[in-house]
């Protein structure tokens, strides 16, 4: 009974969108785009909660889109709210090529409020989250993800950090391709349960923009790490050269405390003709306490056989012209 109600609410949590734009859509030349941005007031939300929240699907989402036009939310945001199944308006959106990212707002949902789609491919609309694709995924030819699966056999996929702009990480695919790379947390069968594991998946387009999958970038165990693999080519120690293979994942540690407002950067971008960023994640300490500092995790993939550095800078992003608080340098061989 626990295994059925788990997975009927990971179904309705991750329901998401899959959908090529309307040939009459108001969107500008059937594309997304930043016009389609709107950014409502808490009153204007509270004046919206007051309308519709009496109201049933579908009449609720018919009464958002009435809403929104009332506040004279431009038509393409209006647009962009109804391929969402009328529950959510985009807050942000970013240019990345063939196909673009789209950052939306679900402010009705118990959880997960906030949301990305990969859009302007085919199909025009993507939502990250949906459990139907992401399920699709062979999670179990992972090493790391074995592990976790033997020590908590009801292991689930679930969203990861969807706050911010900063992800997904994008790279370029041999033939002129993308690739997003999209983070979720791996939990002990519920949104509320034990965090075992992260894991990178790989959205994949082709130079058309046609979607061609989901694949494992890596997976992370969150799990004491004296006692099992976290993760494989790990890398903490500056003095160590990092030697990897073209097509391999490798993973920078760093000790890091965002507790005080400190964090990693990268000082400089490495040459992306040999290896590509997929994106960071920070993992807190195993027993918060008070202050306690935890590690952040950059991962990299290995594209082409050269050599390059990783150059990183510890500091308050928004303190100007001050000396790092820390530095470190990575050198990475590819071949």
């Amino acid at each position: 009974m626990k295994t059925r109600i788990i997975i009927i609410f990971i179904l309705i949590l991750f329901t998401g969108i899959i959908t090529a734009q309307d040939k009459d859509s108001t969107l500008s030349g059937g594309k997304i785009t930043a016009k389609a941005i709107w950014g409502p007031g808490m009153g204007m939300m509270q004046a919206i909660h007051d309308s519709c929240d009496s109201m049933k699907y579908p009449s609720f989402g018919d009464c958002f889109l009435e809403q929104m036009k009332k506040f004279n939310a431009p038509p393409e945001a209006v647009e962009f709210t109804r391929l969402t199944n009328k529950e959510g308006f985009m807050r942000d959106f970013r240019e990345t090529g063939i196909v673009d990212v789209a950052y939306a707002d679900f402010p009705f949902r118990a959880n997960e409020n906030q949301a990305c789609f990969l859009v302007n491919g085919k199909p025009g609309m993507i939502d990250i989250d949906n459990y139907d694709i992401i399920s699709k995924v062979d999670l179990k030819k992972n090493k790391i993800y074995k592990l976790i699966k033997k020590n908590y056999p009801d292991v689930s996929i679930w969203p990861g950090d969807r706050s911010g702009t900063d992800y997904p990480a994008v790279r370029n695919l041999p033939g002129g391709g993308l690739q997003f790379i999209c983070s979720y947390r791996l939990q002990d069968g519920c949104h509320a349960c034990k965090l075992t594991g992260l894991a990178n998946l790989g959205f994949d387009f082709n130079k058309d923009g046609k979607f061609l999958g989901v694949k494992v970038i890596n997976i992370l165990s969150v799990q004491d790490s004296k006692k099992v693999l976290r993760m494989e080519n790990e890398y903490s120690d500056p003095g160590e050269t990092i030697n990897v293979k073209p097509g391999q994942c490798f993973t920078i540690v760093l000790q890091s405390n965002a507790t005080t407002g400190y964090g990693w950067q990268l000082a400089k971008p490495p040459d992306e003709k040999i290896i590509s960023n997929a994106g960071k994640v920070y993992l807190p300490p195993a027993n918060p306490m008070p202050g306690a500092g935890g590690e952040e995790l950059w991962s990299f993939i290995a594209d082409n056989t050269g050599s390059t550095e990783v150059y990183f800078k510890y500091i308050r992003p928004w303190e100007k012209n001050v000396k790092p608080a820390r530095e470190s340098v990575f050198r990475i061989i590819v071949e």
